[in-house]
């Protein structure tokens, strides 16, 4: 999977690993260049790294538009018996642990 990253994406997962973000990261490029592939396996790196009951935020401009573009992938990632979300209950469980 990781081999399949251009450069670019290889130096942000690089800096994620080595805690090396800025306060707000912005990823930029192509359509269909695998931004929200790239980010959503960062922002798994974080919800590892952190203690359990740590707050986590997942914004889109619609929970639709939320399932469509990040959680469907997420699942997809993790493998719906890791993770599982509702959108109707706004919340979702990684690994046994709950976000809202």
């Amino acid at each position: 999977m990781f081999e399949e990253f251009s450069e670019k994406q290889k130096s942000f997962v690089k800096d994620v690993k080595t805690n090396n973000l800025s306060r707000i990261n912005i990823l930029q490029g192509s359509v269909r260049s695998r931004k929200t592939y790239v980010s959503l396996i960062a922002w798994l790196m974080l919800i590892v790294k952190y203690p359990r009951n740590s707050n986590f935020l997942m914004i889109g401009k619609t929970i639709t538009s939320l399932k469509r573009n990040c959680l469907v992938l997420l699942q997809s990632l993790c493998g719906s018996s890791r993770f599982s979300f509702s959108p109707s209950r706004k919340e979702a469980v990684l690994l046994e642990e709950r976000y809202i």
